[in-house]
């Protein structure tokens, strides 16, 4: 709960970009959660700084960037958001999270609406496509290997 109070909406955008850029390794995508409270803290040396597939973050792209959102310098809600990150599923569970089929679905357009309860709405919200549920015949695959292993 503390983390929405500190920067809710960006915590929760890097969640979902680091789940994007792991590349399937469970230990990066762990790095790269570890890495939020640095990356609030003004600390941008283990921030993304881009591939071939994706453009790193701005903090790291940009020579312009200004932190956006409050500089997080007390110990004690440094510690309760690292915990709280720490404690997610995502962070306890990253092999579960690093091919999941709903980061980055394609989106059909955007759409804008004003709201002043929203700011963020007003860049614009992406209509995405309907989720598949392909994950569900992979659960099955891999939970039927194991009870019958395939013979060599």
């Amino acid at each position: 709960m503390l983390c929405y109070m500190i920067a809710g909406a960006g915590v929760k955008t890097h969640f979902y970009w680091s789940m994007k850029t792991s590349n399937g390794d469970p230990d990066l995508l762990q790095s790269r959660l570890d890495n939020i409270v640095r990356h609030y803290q003004n600390d941008h040396r283990n921030c993304f700084a881009g591939n071939d597939q994706y453009r790193g973050a701005r903090c790291r792209t940009d020579p312009n960037y200004l932190p956006q959102r409050t500089t997080l310098r007390d110990p004690v809600a440094i510690q309760l958001t690292t915990q709280w990150i720490r404690d997610t599923q995502i962070y306890k569970n990253p092999l579960d999270y690093v091919h999941n089929e709903h980061v980055d679905r394609e989106y059909t357009s955007i759409t804008r609406r004003q709201s002043a309860t929203n700011p963020r709405a007003v860049e614009g919200h992406k209509v995405l496509k309907r989720k598949g549920n392909n994950f569900k015949a992979t659960i099955w695959d891999t939970y039927m290997d194991t009870i019958f292993p395939a013979v060599n």
